[in-house]
């Protein structure tokens, strides 16, 4: 057996990583707008997060601070 077969497998459902598909348009574009910004940083306080969905914003806020990501207004 090799290592891939012996690994547990993760089940991650669509709902479970809701925040996956807006990383990954976010990172692809390099910036995010500020109303939606604003939505994802309040949203915790509404709605609790899921811990990968935890992961995506802590990631998200580290490529803001960074640079990675540019917070823009509506055209």
């Amino acid at each position: 057996m090799n290592a891939i077969q012996e690994a547990p497998v993760r089940d991650i459902s669509p709902s479970s990583c809701s925040l996956a598909p807006l990383f990954a348009e976010i990172m692809r574009q390099g910036q995010i707008e500020f109303t939606d910004w604003y939505e994802l940083m309040t949203a915790p306080l509404e709605h609790p997060f899921s811990t990968i969905d935890e992961d995506i914003l802590t990631r998200l806020i580290y490529g803001v601070h960074r640079g990675i990501v540019k917070i823009v207004e509506k055209p």
